[in-house]
């Protein structure tokens, strides 16, 4: 499959439990655009980051440009790669800065307690957390500075912090990037589309597109099942990511799968308790923050 070997890259970069699998799937759906044989490639991410990936770090761009060897590609003027984790990673930041050439950074924010409360249901839904966990609980099991080894959902409390990953990035990222209202995703996604689209300078017809929430959190009935479904899907995705033709075959099935599974493993009438003396704690800590973020929204806005 011939490839498009100066295409633009646009990178959503951020953050966890804010809608970039819907945003991913969105873009996706233009013919324009040569979505990443897997949504997060986390190719960027430091060896030390405690996530799995395809293909560890490697200055030769080629090796990156695997993920995009998919149907259309020759003709793609985009690149889609969709690693939330980039913008907490200061050596993914670096790397992007210094192997890309044209990129857009693409970063989906949302109320940092609103984003807390997420990834407590979904860190029990992917079993990180028993069932039995209350939200005080998690909230105590954080680790505001997190090391090599502190697993991703211990990191979703300091991972709130949006403006301090920010302030850190390469001069060329922040130069290169937009950012993303949650709810303006959640409420206009056709506007996010063509706004993003805009900044690449890129005209393209929106009009297909399929709009809808996708890896929204659920409750799961059995999180053993569940835990070993997640470990065979990675698996089964790790090993034909890069024979496009089975990948589409085997997403299709997936896709068809899930919606019968869920429906036998999935709790829709789970009731997830929120205490107020730890929302209360939540919002203090975040006051700042959400001042911040406000400010961002507000310039936006005003641009």
């Amino acid at each position: 499959m011939s490839i498009n070997m100066n295409p633009k890259y646009l990178l959503i970069s951020g953050s966890t439990k804010c809608g970039t699998t819907s945003l991913f799937d969105y873009l996706s759906q233009v013919d324009l655009v040569c979505p990443a044989a897997r949504k997060e490639t986390r190719f960027f991410l430091s060896e030390h980051y405690p996530l799995p990936r395809s293909f560890p770090y490697s200055k030769d761009i080629s090796v990156y440009k695997k993920f995009f060897i998919n149907v259309g590609a020759s003709k793609a003027e985009v690149n889609l790669d969709a690693t939330p984790d980039y913008m907490y990673c200061k050596a993914a930041m670096s790397r992007i800065a210094e192997d890309l050439n044209e990129f857009l950074i693409v970063l989906v924010l949302r109320d940092p307690v609103e984003r807390f409360k997420s990834w407590y249901k979904f860190a029990r839904q992917i079993g990180a957390i028993s069932n039995d966990t209350s939200f005080n609980q998690f909230f105590d099991m954080q680790v505001l500075k997190p090391i090599n080894s502190t697993p991703q959902h211990l990191r979703a409390l300091a991972q709130g912090f949006y403006s301090s990953a920010i302030n850190d990035f390469p001069t060329k990222c922040k130069e290169n990037l937009l950012l993303v209202s949650f709810e303006e995703l959640k409420r206009s996604p056709d506007s996010v589309v063509e706004n993003i689209f805009s900044h690449l300078n890129i005209n393209v017809n929106t009009n297909l597109i399929e709009y809808g929430v996708k890896n929204e959190s659920v409750a799961v009935k059995n999180q053993s099942i569940h835990k070993r479904y997640l470990a065979l899907r990675r698996y089964l995705n790790g090993k034909t990511a890069f024979f496009p033709f089975i990948h589409r075959i085997g997403k299709k099935c997936r896709i068809a799968f899930d919606k019968v599974y869920l429906s036998m493993n999935n709790e829709p009438d789970v009731y997830f308790e929120f205490d107020n003396a730890t929302i209360t704690e939540l919002e203090n800590i975040y006051a700042d923050e959400r001042d911040i973020l406000l400010n961002m929204w507000v310039k936006k806005a005003e641009c």
